[in-house]
């Protein structure tokens, strides 16, 4: 579903109202000027989806006097947050569940189908001209996902360097936050997943591996990998390409904070790829929202 047509400041007022209601409260605010958390999450939303330097997004926060309206006495400075972007990770991947969940709640009753997916981003400001005459390769940001098209929203997701593989995200990580969930039957995902271990788990999990097979030396004869394709080719002909859902949801996230990440340091380019991910929920729970 299109949702950049939303505005910046009505995204980033959703986030800082969710994580304000779902968080624990604050009583003790810690350091002089007060923050709390939820502040500190809307900051980071607005510098995300600005598409700008730290200061010119404070400075555009300040000047049009919005910042009173996410909690805040006053602007912080660009030191503050590059330092919230390294120490609100794991708070900033709890408030995409709680985004997620409160879509499900209101969309779905019983367990939903999880795509495997990813997508790079690329990082840095440096032209592809520049790359190809010092004979550099550009980076990118690998950002895998498990994304549910019954609810269209993200549940969770990994951001690494692009060295890295999806199925090695899914093997470390996904895995384990899809069984723990409780909340998917089955599992779409593309060739690469083509492993037996990764179905063989699937399968000792409960879920419904639905996975296409590795053609020519690689086509399975029989096993786990023989009926994963065949869930798949049985899905693909009752339901249709639901994969496409997965990549259209890539596209609006990209449409609506950028499809460049300019910050230096790991953790805050993989802070800028969690907030992505959590301005497209919010985003949905906007568009979904009867009011």
């Amino acid at each position: 579903m299109q949702i950049c047509w939303l505005g910046k400041f009505i995204i980033v007022k959703a986030i800082y109202k969710l994580a304000k209601k779902s968080l624990p409260s604050q009583e003790r605010r810690r350091g002089p000027k007060r923050y709390i958390i939820a502040s500190k999450i809307a900051v980071l939303a607005w510098v995300v989806l600005s598409h700008q330097s730290y200061r010119r997004a404070l400075d555009d926060l300040k000047r049009l006097n919005t910042y009173r309206r996410i909690g805040l006495e006053r602007v912080p400075s660009p030191a503050s947050v590059s330092r919230w972007k390294k120490s609100l990770l794991a708070t900033v991947v709890l408030v995409i569940r709680l985004s997620f969940y409160r879509l499900a709640r209101t969309r779905i009753r019983g367990k939903s189908l999880a795509i495997v997916d990813g997508t790079g981003i690329r990082l840095g400001r440096t032209s592809s001209h520049y790359l190809k005459r010092v004979r550099k390769r550009r980076e990118y940001l690998l950002l895998t996902v498990l994304y549910a098209p019954e609810i269209d929203a993200f549940f969770d997701t990994v951001a690494a360097p692009d060295t890295f593989s999806e199925i090695e995200a899914f093997r470390n990580y996904l895995l384990d936050a899809l069984v723990n969930a409780g909340i998917f039957w089955g599992v779409l995902a593309d060739k690469r997943f083509d492993a037996a271990d990764v179905i063989e788990a699937l399968e000792r999990h409960g879920f419904v591996p639905i996975i296409p097979a590795r053609t020519g030396k690689l086509m399975p004869r029989g096993g786990p990998r023989l009926r994963a394709w065949m869930n798949y080719e049985t899905f693909r002909g009752l339901v249709g390409n639901v994969r496409s859902l997965v990549e259209a949801a890539f596209s609006s996230l990209k449409a609506m904070v950028g499809d460049v990440i300019y910050s230096r340091s790991w953790e805050a380019r993989i802070c800028d790829a969690f907030i992505a991910v959590l301005a497209y929920n919010v985003a949905r729970m906007i568009a979904s929202s009867p009011n």
